[in-house]
């Protein structure tokens, strides 16, 4: 027993050893540490699930654990799965196609295989669809890992979740967006969306040369709100203990509680509005 206790940490530690000098990669428990390095492949022609008519998809549900996660626009609709992890593809991310969805599942522990990472989540799913597809809602959460949209054109709906993970929106535009986090920052470059709700909890929220154009609510509770060069409808704002800052060109859209179409609340945190 003693021998194999031995055995069992000297083969942890050589994996650990290959891991800080091949990256990225990442380590896995299967009665032990061992290495895996990344594999990248296009899933389209090995799942049963996909339409082979691209147009009968309009909506994308994406449910992962560990990963990062990017979605975004391309020539033809791809998803593409990068892993660290000796499993079979099938084994780490499961696909099932029913009525007009698409749903993207990850899978982290098959056969006592635990899959986590150190320095690089357990995969990265990226979903690439069509610039002139029929998708009406878009909604993605995740656990550990980034999740990033960028480059999507007029989605009728957009939800997205993370808990220990950053979210990005870089040229992003939609009808409604729900976006929540929870231990990272919420990054919105160049967005444009009728109906915003941006909730964080311990992160900051960032909205940068973007437009909120009807209303909604931006809510944090102990990180800060910067907003800069956006257009806002008439807002109302509210700290609890942090402080606000509205630039001149800002405080003229800025209004009661029952005039105003954008609920702008922060907690511990500071409010800008530049």
């Amino acid at each position: 027993m003693i021998v194999g206790v031995i055995l069992l940490i000297i083969g942890s530690v050589s994996a650990y050893e290959i891991w800080k000098v091949h990256k990225p990669s990442s380590l896995f428990w299967h009665n032990g540490f061992k290495y895996a390095q990344a594999n990248t492949i296009n899933l389209n022609s090995t799942m049963k699930a996909f339409p082979s008519d691209e147009s009968k998809v309009n909506a994308i549900h994406i449910d992962a654990t560990n990963s990062d996660i990017v979605v975004t626009t391309g020539a033809k609709f791809e998803i593409n799965l990068t892993y660290y992890s000796p499993k079979q593809s099938e084994k780490v991310l499961s696909v099932s196609f029913k009525s007009d969805t698409l749903t993207i599942k990850q899978n982290n522990t098959v056969n006592d295989q635990t899959i986590f990472s150190l320095g690089e989540p357990a995969s990265k799913i990226t979903i690439v669809i069509p610039d002139k597809s029929p998708i009406k809602s878009v909604y993605a959460s995740n656990q550990y890992g980034n999740l990033t949209f960028k480059n999507l054109n007029q989605i009728p709906s957009i939800s997205a979740n993370n808990e220990n993970g950053i979210i990005t929106f870089n040229t992003v535009s939609a009808t409604s967006a729900n976006i929540s986090a929870q231990n990272e920052d919420m990054l919105m470059y160049r967005v444009t969306f009728d109906q915003a709700t941006f909730q964080n909890i311990s992160g900051d929220i960032e909205v940068e040369d973007s437009k909120i154009l009807l209303g909604g609510k931006i809510i944090n509770q102990t990180g800060d709100i910067y907003i800069k060069d956006t257009g806002l409808p008439p807002y109302y704002l509210m700290t609890t203990n942090g402080d606000k800052e509205i630039s001149r060109e800002q405080i003229a859209n800025k209004t009661t509680k029952a005039r105003a179409d954008l609920c702008i609340r922060n907690e511990t945190g500071d409010i800008s509005i530049n």
